[in-house]
């Protein structure tokens, strides 16, 4: 398989992981004020995600379509996003992170009884959870992409 097929296969069942993630972090937030049936309306995503990732479903095909069209674009946008897309991700998550431990230290400091500590640590796990995650994305794109180059270079 072509790298930049394999790249986008990769990061567009990557971004579908990761939006399941972060719907279901949604949904089970004990902390949120949003009502139980809007949660459950919130499931029908999530499962038609998941539902998509089985292999040979609708999302196997439409990534299928992408990678087998002939003009499927530029291969250097194809790297950006691959690379710049999970990068993005994993930093604006761990800015979150370190916002909800520097909102963690604010409510114990100043004693802030109206603000919930555990919500803060509830969010920390959750932009954590997601930062990890795009994190290693970013990294098992950008080590196919290089050792690509690197076998390119050596033919």
């Amino acid at each position: 398989m072509d790298i930049h097929a394999r790249l986008t296969r990769r990061t567009l069942i990557g971004i579908s992981i990761l939006t399941i993630m972060m719907l279901v972090f949604g949904v089970l937030n004990p902390y949120s004020d949003t009502s139980i049936y809007i949660k459950l309306i919130s499931l029908i995503p999530i499962a038609l995600l998941g539902a998509g990732l089985i292999p040979g479903s609708y999302i196997h095909k439409f990534i299928d379509f992408l990678v087998n069209r002939p003009e499927r674009g530029s291969s250097a946008l194809i790297a950006l996003i691959a690379i710049g897309g999970p990068l993005f991700l994993a930093v604006v998550s761990g800015l979150a992170a370190y916002d909800r431990i520097y909102m963690l230290g604010l409510i114990e400091e100043l004693d802030l009884s109206f603000l919930s500590s555990d919500e803060a640590r509830y969010n920390f796990v959750r932009f954590s959870v997601i930062g990890i995650g795009s994190l290693i994305l970013f990294i098992w794109n950008l080590l196919d992409l290089l050792k690509a180059r690197s076998s390119a270079r050596a033919a």
